[in-house]
């Protein structure tokens, strides 16, 4: 009885660890189901997060591809202009197909022919004012007059004027070609011409021209405004002429004493004598002959300005 007993309480221990067994068993697969089944869960939700991404991939995709559809379509109608700009430019005989770039070179090239071309016409006429200012002082060495009883030549009215109309530059020339005419044996000099004109007791005066021609242009210049009146503009005038005229003293008088003193050695030319017949004796007539060209000039400025265009 005491072993029955015995074993039956074993066997309902053996009962109650099956039972547990089979619970944890039972817990076990539960356990492994539940995790299972997250596992799964977190399977469909990664995989839907991969669907959400491969649809959000796609849609980029689609989004590119079109974009991509887009700058073809705009890379097509650029290459047909292109191709149209190049097949309509006539520029290239050899067929090029840089039509664009050639149109807008040809432009350019265009307007740079245009400017080149206005600089060309402007040189022209430039030089063809220089000619006729150089015959103009040619001519007015031999165009005498009176004035107030004082003997006068035209020749100083051209070379400042030619500084007032034409400027440093092309006035400068155009007096510096009669030197030079006059220095290769062409007669334009009062007393003829040649390279022995050089050691003529004058002959400074003419070198005095050039730079008075030089100085009448740039100082005119740097003092006309636009905006002044006409008083005021004829003292701008009288003052660079005045300048202009001493500076061909400056050099013709001591180019006088020199030769007089030292080449010629004349008794009769002593420097009183010098400065008398070099300064004292021509300075009126030549304040004058400037004061005269700074009236010339209003006539003559409108005539070259519709010259030049």
């Amino acid at each position: 009885m005491f072993e029955t007993g015995k074993e039956i309480k074993d066997g309902a221990r053996k009962s109650v660890a099956a039972q547990d067994g089979a619970c944890a068993d039972s817990r076990t697969v539960h356990n492994e189901n539940y995790t299972e089944a997250d596992n799964t869960l977190a399977d469909a939700r990664h995989g839907g997060a991969y669907s959400n991404n491969t649809f959000v991939d796609a849609q980029h995709g689609s989004v590119y591809a079109d974009s991509r559809s887009e700058e073809g379509v705009t890379a097509g109608g650029s290459s047909s202009i292109y191709a149209e700009a190049s097949t309509e430019e006539d520029l290239f005989d050899d067929g090029s197909s840089f039509g664009v770039y050639a149109e807008a070179l040809a432009v350019t090239e265009g307007a740079g022919v245009k400017r080149s071309g206005s600089r060309s016409r402007s040189l022209t006429k430039n030089l063809a004012l220089t000619a006729l200012f150089t015959a103009l002082i040619i001519a007015g060495t031999f165009i005498k007059f009176q004035l107030f009883m004082i003997p006068l030549t035209m020749q100083p009215v051209f070379v400042t004027l030619a500084g007032y109309l034409l400027g440093k530059k092309y006035g400068t020339l155009s007096v510096a070609v009669y030197v030079l005419m006059g220095l290769i044996g062409i007669p334009v000099f009062t007393a003829g011409g040649g390279f022995q004109y050089v050691v003529h007791p004058t002959f400074g005066y003419l070198l005095g021209f050039i730079l008075c021609a030089f100085l009448t242009g740039l100082i005119s210049e740097k003092l006309e405004k636009a905006g002044d009146s006409v008083p005021k503009r004829y003292i701008k005038l009288l003052i660079a002429g005045f300048v202009g005229m001493l500076a061909s003293y400056v050099v013709g008088l001591p180019y006088f004493f020199v030769i007089a003193r030292f080449y010629l050695k004349s008794a009769a030319l002593t420097n009183q004598v010098i400065f008398m017949s070099g300064f004292v004796n021509t300075i009126g007539k030549d304040i004058v002959l400037t004061v005269l060209a700074a009236v010339l000039v209003y006539r003559l400025r409108p005539l070259v300005a519709r010259y030049m265009g």
